[in-house]
């Protein structure tokens, strides 16, 4: 018995012994606690982004992640099987290690990426690289601008004129070589209101020819003022810094236009009978008889013509007619009476003015001579180098609303008049264009520059407004104090369109309620139906204009306009004439839909309210401005 019961103790012993040694942690590999990266995601980043690093055994503690074997990222999450983190660092490969309690895992590679920087107004090539004074060079590059306004293309110091430039778009210029231009090598470089691109160079050839004087017209005496036009050779096809005309002594300074066979001059004050010669290039011309006689002083002053009856801020204006006198007196663009330093020259049939730089509103411009003697007026209209792209919309009348629509918001139909031409930007202000003027901004996501300025509020659409007139020298139109904001109808600068305004432009001239009458919706609209519910807006401008040439108008993101919400409002007599909503509510009405709104929601006539402090990560605006 005493046998029996040992053999069994021992039994018992070895059955405990096997049972632990199927525990030992040394024979199981399942038990391994080293580190180890299954994956990096996503591969290719830029500088400062959060990756995300797969795998296992990284512990409970926070452990230390290294992209070089001595540069640590920034853990800002993790557990025993997954790591977000963060580096900066030049674009290039890294090997991500995870480091826990003194022992580092496998490596994993990650790339940083160069961020993409936006286009730079810039040269790309000039052709040729080089050429005589009065050639035709081209120029390739970006952001010249789609037209020239006041951009200007530069040889050193010397700027091409106005009148040298054959064609301008917004990546190819052709101008003319400025017979200012020194000889030799030197910068060609392009200026715009915001920016200069690089300089590439260009050399300026040396030529002599010996310019000729055939005949001038008239050939009987001319008055102090007035113009001669000489006939002749190798004038030189523009004119040079060192090309002009004389008249004995005096040269001339009033040079209309200057060819290869012909100039055309006016003849200045003090100028007298006797000889007349032209200088190309430093070399003279014979010497040609020219008589001048003294202007007559018969007749009330009259202005005949304007060189242009669109004038800008600080642009040049010529005004000619007869009868203003050979001493200076003053000129008039509506109310603003010209300082005397904006009056750049004064004779007898013609007076060349530059634009004040603020103030300058559509009206009447007259002059008053130096004896007090007032002159005719003659009509112009303010031009505005708008930065961004704006489309003319006509004065007219139309239906507006839409009885078929199940909302109240769109009835009833009734007509509406606009009596004014207004300008409307072509697409949704985008985030570039708006940080233009406001650079602290609240857009999802950030910094793609060609979608629209979204998580925009009422009074952050009207302070962008206001900024963007005092860039361009208008007047601002609201005025703003806190969240109450009036509108100065008569002020000339940028706003926001009008709800009927709105949508006029958005029906574009037809009877349908989705403002074109070929195609389908989605040619021209970012919907529910084909925007994939991103959460994010689209960039502008790729889907087809209405057409009127105005971008997503429907879908994309709800616009704010002026009007305070009332679906009342217009069913009210006296609201059809240039209607401009109630003047007391608590919200702002929005139109166009976005690209989470369903068809329907996205026609010309649907519209919808938030408060003036709303903000959305749908909704953003387009601007106007009253011709």
């Amino acid at each position: 018995m005493t046998k029996l019961r040992n053999y069994l103790m021992l039994l018992i012993v070895l059955l405990i012994t096997a049972s632990c040694g199927d525990d030992n942690p040394v024979n199981n590999p399942d038990n391994d606690t080293t580190p180890s990266i299954t994956s990096i995601s996503p591969t290719a980043i830029y500088s400062k982004a959060i990756f995300s690093i797969n795998g296992k055994n990284f512990g409970i503690e926070k452990p230390t992640v290294y992209y070089t074997e001595t540069d640590k990222a920034e853990v800002l999450s993790y557990n025993d099987t997954l790591i977000t983190a963060r580096f900066e660092a030049k674009p290039g490969t890294y090997n991500i290690c995870v480091e826990v309690k003194n022992v580092k895992s496998n490596t994993k590679s990650i790339v940083i990426e160069e961020v993409p920087k936006d286009p730079e107004l810039s040269i790309i090539e000039i052709t040729p690289t080089s050429g005589y004074r009065g050639d035709t060079i081209t120029l390739k590059g970006t952001l010249f601008g789609e037209t020239r306004e006041l951009n200007t293309v530069n040889f050193g110091e010397f700027i091409v004129p106005n009148y040298n430039y054959v064609l301008w778009c917004d990546t190819l210029i052709k101008c003319i070589v400025p017979q200012s231009t020194a000889f030799g090598v030197c910068d060609v470089f392009v200026t715009t209101t915001s920016s200069t691109s690089n300089k590439v160079p260009f050399e300026v050839l040396i030529t002599k020819t010996q310019p000729k004087i055939l005949a001038i017209a008239p050939t009987d005496a001319v008055e102090i003022g007035g113009q001669v036009t000489i006939l002749g050779e190798d004038f030189g096809e523009a004119q040079l810094g060192d090309s002009y005309v004389l008249i004995n002594d005096i040269k001339i300074t009033e040079v209309i236009s200057w060819a290869s066979t012909m100039i055309k001059l006016l003849v200045p004050e003090g100028a007298v009978t006797g000889k007349i010669q032209v200088v190309s290039n430093g070399t003279e011309s014979n010497k040609y008889d020219i008589k001048i006689k003294k202007p007559s002083q018969t007749g009330a002053p009259t202005i005949t013509s304007l060189s242009t009856t669109e004038i800008a801020v600080n642009s040049g204006v010529q005004i000619k007619g007869n009868n203003f006198g050979t001493s200076m007196g003053e000129v008039y663009l509506g109310d603003i009476k010209l300082d005397k330093s904006n009056i750049l020259k004064w004779q007898n049939e013609s007076i060349r003015i530059t634009a004040p730089a603020k103030g300058l509103k559509t009206g009447n411009l007259y002059i008053v001579t130096s004896e007090g003697v007032k002159s005719n007026e003659f009509a112009y209209t303010l031009k505005v180098n708008d930065r961004l792209k704006m489309v003319l919309i006509k004065a007219g009348s139309f239906t507006m609303g839409n009885n078929e629509s199940e909302e109240l918001s769109e009835k009833p139909e009734h007509s509406v008049t606009l009596t004014k031409d207004y300008y409307v930007s072509a697409t949704e202000i985008t985030q570039r264009q708006y940080k233009w003027c406001i650079t602290t901004n609240a857009f999802v996501p950030p910094n793609t520059d060609e979608s629209p300025a979204n998580n925009i509020t009422f009074i952050n659409a009207c302070q962008f407004c206001n900024l963007l007139s005092i860039e361009a020298g208008l007047d601002t139109c609201y005025i703003i104090e806190g969240d109450n904001v009036i509108w100065n109808y008569e002020a000339n600068g940028y706003r926001l369109l009008t709800d009927a305004e709105w949508e006029y432009a958005a029906k574009a001239g037809t009877n349908s309620p989705w403002g074109f009458v070929d195609g389908i919706l989605k040619q021209y609209a970012w919907t529910s139906s084909n925007s994939g519910s991103t959460q994010t807006p689209l960039r502008v401008g790729q889907k087809d204009p209405n057409p009127w040439g105005l971008y997503d108008m429907l879908g994309n993101v709800e616009e704010w306009v002026w009007d305070i919400y009332d679906w009342d409002y217009y069913g009210l007599p006296n609201n059809s004439i240039d209607p401009k909503g109630p003047t007391t509510g608590s919200a702002r009405v929005v139109r166009g839909g976005c690209f989470e709104s369903s068809d329907d929601l996205c026609k010309t006539t649907s519209k919808a309210s938030y408060t003036q402090t709303q903000r959305k990560y749908s909704l953003g605006f387009r601007i106007a401005r009253t011709k």
